[in-house]
């Protein structure tokens, strides 16, 4: 398999499963909102555009990209 090929897979892996991840840890008092938040802005910084999720407005985040970090 080409590299490139490799990569366009991988692309894909993440944005099909993000959403999950981001789900799952929305509303957590751990580190697991901060951690997702950051690799949203890792990924983006590299080229890779994680969807919106209107869920996490319906559940209260102020933004449907990054979640709420409670202190």
């Amino acid at each position: 398999m080409t590299p490139e090929k490799e990569n366009e897979i991988l692309r894909a892996v993440i944005q099909d499963t993000f959403w999950m991840a981001r789900r799952h840890a929305n509303g957590r008092h751990t580190h697991a909102p901060a951690t997702i938040n950051m690799c949203l802005d890792t990924l983006e910084s590299i080229g890779i555009e994680i969807e919106g999720d209107e869920t996490l407005i319906q559940d209260g985040n102020s933004d449907m990209r990054k979640l709420d970090i409670s202190s």
